[in-house]
């Protein structure tokens, strides 16, 4: 399994993702501005940052460094392209060791999980929409990751669907919406997912107090 380097996303995409949330999220917590608000001055905010974003390129070309915020032209995410299930090599390092035998893992060995994780696997395990699915790696080129501004991200799990989509799982064991990490994490993951035209999905999933059972959280997100 390996994501094609054609189709590899450039960090500077998720800076400039992770950059507009942040202004999002600025302008509503320090600004009292509320969403709906936002939402009706998007063509005014969305000058307001692309100015921003000028301003930034040509600062960074007087520097003599490249513009932190240029994009590429045209990503395409495919279930091909974006991930591959091979049979003969396992992205986990390490493997965890237990009783439970699952019925959908694609490969003989599972990769090392923590408590919760296996709770995840097992709700994967059951669900009849979910043809197979691995514990993906930690590093290394044949884990699946996404690239955050500072880094990459490997979700903790890829599954296949019955359909054919490529299904993505991120299990957190604390809540993440206050963590600007894991939002980061969150909106990158969804964000690929988008520009999948359908054939991907993502979902930050966790046990923590206040939130639906896995499965329901699972399920929601294939709707």
């Amino acid at each position: 399994m390996a994501l094609d380097p054609r189709d590899r996303w450039h960090s500077s995409h998720s800076a400039l993702l992770e950059f507009n949330r942040r202004v999002v999220t600025g302008l509503m917590e320090r600004r009292g501005l509320p969403l709906g608000k936002l939402a009706r001055g998007r063509y005014l905010l969305k000058r307001a940052v692309e100015q921003r974003i000028r301003t930034s390129r040509l600062a960074a070309a007087g520097q003599g460094q490249q513009a932190l915020f240029a994009l590429p032209d045209h990503v395409v995410v495919t279930p091909d392209a974006a991930f591959r299930f091979d049979p003969l090599v396992n992205p986990a390092a390490t493997f965890h060791e237990g009783a439970w035998t699952p019925a959908k893992c694609y490969y003989a060995r599972m990769g090392t999980m923590n408590g919760p994780e296996l709770n995840c696997a097992k709700e994967l395990d059951t669900m009849p929409a979910v043809r197979h699915w691995v514990r993906n790696g930690d590093s290394g080129q044949h884990a699946f990751s996404l690239p955050l501004a500072g880094g990459n991200f490997f979700p903790d799990f890829v599954t296949e669907l019955t359909d054919g989509r490529v299904f993505v799982v991120e299990h957190k064991m604390e809540k993440f919406r206050n963590d600007p990490l894991e939002l980061e994490k969150d909106s990158v993951g969804l964000h690929w997912a988008r520009r999948s035209d359908g054939q991907c999905r993502f979902v930050m999933v966790t046990e923590a107090k206040g939130w639906p059972p896995l499965a329901r959280q699972i399920a929601a997100a294939l709707d």
